[in-house]
C-alpha cells in the first residue's frame, strides 16, 4: 500500500461527489462525526475513540469523534470539528477536510453527517476528554482490508449489520458502515465480508 496514492484517491473520490444537504426525516436527531486519517510512511492510520462506560447512550462502544448538533446554531461540518476538538483535543486548524460521504441513519434515531479529514498531528498527542472518552486508538487501513477483517450479518431483508474486527476490538453498526464506505472510496472497489460474527464481543 502506498499511503500518498491511497489518500489522493480518497481526496479525488470525495471531491467528485456533489455535497448534499442532509434533511433529517421526522423523529431523527442530527449529528456529525469526523473520520480522522493520519498518513505515515507505510500506511494510513484511522483514529477511533471508545466511549466511556458511564455514558447513558452507546456506553463502551467504538466510534469516531462526533456528537449531536443543533441545526439552528451550527452547520454539520462545524459540529464535527467542534466535537473532535472537545473529545480528543484535535484543533480544527490541524484538519484538512477532504469531503463528506452520504448520511448514515441509525436505529437509535440519529441522522449522522460523516466528514473525512487528514490530520496533521500524531495521534499519540491527542488526549481524550475523561468525561466521555475512555481511550483513543488507531487502526491501520491495511489491517482493515485484510481477509476476515470486514464481516456482515443479515438481521432481516435489507437489514445488514456490519463489523470490522481488529485484535480484541470490534467496530460495528453505524461506525462500521461509515468506515466501510470510506475504505471503498479510497480503494475504488467494494469490500467483501468474510468470517464469523463476533456476537459475544459486541457492546450493544
Amino acid at each position: 500500500m502506498i499511503p500518498d496514492r491511497v489518500l489522493q484517491a480518497l481526496r479525488d473520490a470525495l471531491a467528485s461527489r456533489a455535497p448534499g444537504e442532509l434533511r433529517e426525516p421526522p423523529g431523527y436527531r442530527p449529528a456529525s462525526v469526523l473520520v480522522p486519517i493520519h498518513p505515515r510512511a507505510d500506511d494510513l492510520d484511522i483514529v477511533f475513540i471508545q466511549r466511556s462506560d458511564d455514558l447513558p447512550h452507546h456506553a463502551g462502544q467504538i466510534a469516531f469523534p462526533g456528537g449531536s448538533r443543533e441545526p439552528e446554531k451550527e452547520d454539520a461540518l462545524r459540529c464535527a470539528l467542534r466535537e473532535a476538538e472537545e473529545e480528543v483535543g484535535l484543533s480544527p486548524a490541524r484538519v484538512e477536510v477532504l469531503g463528506a460521504i452520504e448520511p448514515c441513519f441509525t436505529p437509535s434515531g440519529f441522522a449522522i453527517s460523516p466528514f473525512v479529514g487528514r490530520i496533521e498531528v500524531e495521534p499519540s498527542v491527542l488526549r481524550p476528554d475523561p468525561r466521555e472518552i475512555a481511550r483513543i486508538f488507531t487502526v491501520p487501513l491495511g489491517a482493515l482490508v485484510e481477509p476476515g477483517a470486514y464481516r456482515r450479518a443479515l438481521l432481516g431483508p435489507d437489514r445488514p449489520l456490519e463489523f470490522f474486527v481488529y485484535g480484541d476490538d470490534v467496530i460495528w453498526g453505524a461506525t462500521a458502515r461509515i468506515l466501510r464506505r470510506v475504505i471503498e472510496l479510497a480503494r475504488g472497489e467494494s469490500l467483501q465480508p468474510e468470517g464469523p460474527i463476533p456476537w459475544d464481543r459486541i457492546r450493544f
